[in-house]
């Protein structure tokens, strides 16, 4: 990915908008949303006169905000050039011209605050959207917070009647607990259940914030009949069960995704 792209943004197979993407960071991107002749379109947008989809676009960089990559579906290409980008960042903070017109209004002045408001909540909720989170019933417990309220591999045991091996596996995390088994350590602990789970490990969520396997994610979570948050967690614990395999990262992730989606993942 790279500056002056336009993407796709979407979750749980939900097309949410389009962005221009403004900046790269580690694990998200800053955008300027990006709307179609069909939308609402008044300055502060810019018009950009062609686009990959063949149509104008309008860009809004007045607005531009950060986005988990985890949201990014699709590269229709570039839109702009990184320098345009770069431009009309400097003509608006520091004054000069611009490289891109402004666009005509296309609604009534009286539609104007209301269309404004409505683009203001919708990237406000895309902005907010947040992965990686703890899925109940999907995420594994985090070793270093049990340890922390003071439960031990014993404890589980005893707690949920368990064997030693299947206790070490829910403790290591290489297992997710049951909302019951949960709620179960929790109370023992007097903890909220959520601060028990692990959001993932670093390795496998990293990974798994890449576009590359979002369709598979999508797929997934289609499969399972799950959100897209609980289609990454069900990743995320094969990626960990299968850790002490040889193998690069990528490879790695590549075959836990081949695992659940061919339906033999540890469930």
């Amino acid at each position: 990915m790279s500056v002056g792209q336009l993407w796709l943004l979407s979750w749980n197979g939900e097309a949410l908008a389009l962005g221009v993407i403004a900046g790269v960071a580690d694990t998200f991107v800053l955008v300027w949303p990006a709307t179609l002749p069909s939308e609402p379109s008044f300055p502060p947008a810019l018009a950009v006169p062609t686009s990959p989809l063949g149509i104008e676009v309008s860009v809004w960089p007045t607005r531009e905000t950060g986005v988990g990559r985890h949201l990014l579906h699709r590269n229709f290409g570039a839109l702009l050039l990184p320098a345009a980008v770069r431009a009309a960042e400097h003509a608006l903070e520091a004054g000069g011209q611009l490289p891109l017109q402004w666009v005509s209004s296309n609604i009534e002045q009286a539609d104007l605050e209301s269309a404004s408001d409505a683009m203001v909540d919708r990237w406000e909720s895309i902005c907010l959207n947040v992965w990686p989170a703890p899925q109940v019933g999907f995420s594994p417990l985090d070793p270093e917070s049990l340890r922390s309220v003071g439960v031990g591999v014993g404890d589980i045991s005893r707690l949920l009647n368990l064997g030693t091996p299947d206790a070490v596996m829910l403790f290591s995390g290489e297992a997710a607990p049951t909302e019951q088994q949960l709620n179960c350590i929790a109370d023992w602990a007097d903890v909220d259940p959520s601060t028990l789970l692990s959001a993932g490990g670093d390795e496998a969520t990293t990974a798994l914030l890449s576009p590359s396997v979002k369709d598979d994610l999508v797929a997934i979570s289609s499969m399972y009949g799950v959100s897209e948050a609980e289609a990454r967690a069900l990743v995320q614990r094969e990626f960990a069960l299968a850790a002490r395999s040889d193998g690069t990262i990528p490879a790695r992730l590549g075959a836990a995704i081949h695992r659940t989606l061919m339906g033999r993942a540890a469930r």
